[in-house]
């Protein structure tokens, strides 16, 4: 498995047995679990997301790319950052190739989607309150004068709508 493997594993069984120990009166287990360890979570996602992303990629099943294909018809084609692994490779086929596709759903489109859905989920936290006194200001189409073949006054009113939607 691995010592950064098994080091996740005793991140989460120590996380969810101290989300257990210190939750307060009335709140559930993963309210407690959220509280402590979001903050980790995102932080160790956020530093480790290009690396892992890297290594992910350096480890699909691709020749020419990932795979050393120069000597095929002597040794074949072999993984270029472990050139003990062979792309026919029997152990690579059945292992290494699902798992690298696994990381690539779980971590290159998994973190961002993640962190996508926990702003949504929380946006009416994340949100700045407004003010009694503030107004929502309207795009207009006579603030642009520009003239020519190209109409930039209608891309800068329809961007000006799109973001006072959001």
């Amino acid at each position: 498995m691995g010592l950064v493997g098994a080091l996740c594993l005793l991140w989460a069984a120590s996380a969810a047995v101290t989300a257990c120990a210190t939750r307060k009166q009335g709140t559930s287990v993963r309210e407690a679990f959220e509280e402590l360890f979001t903050a980790s979570c995102v932080t160790w996602s956020y530093l480790l997301y290009a690396t892992l992303c890297t290594r992910t990629i350096q480890m699909l099943p691709i020749k020419g790319a990932t795979f050393d294909c120069t000597f095929e018809q002597t040794i074949g084609c072999r993984l270029l950052i472990d050139y003990n692994i062979a792309f026919n490779d029997e152990k690579y086929e059945a292992l290494g190739a699902p798992m690298a596709y696994a990381a690539l759903c779980l971590v290159v489109l998994g973190i961002p989607w993640s962190y996508t859905a926990g702003m949504l989920r929380y946006r009416s936290t994340i949100a700045l309150p407004r003010g009694a006194d503030e107004t929502v200001p309207t795009p207009s189409r006579g603030s642009c004068t520009g003239r020519g073949d190209h109409d930039i006054c209608g891309l800068v009113y329809e961007l000006e709508t799109a973001l006072l939607v959001l």
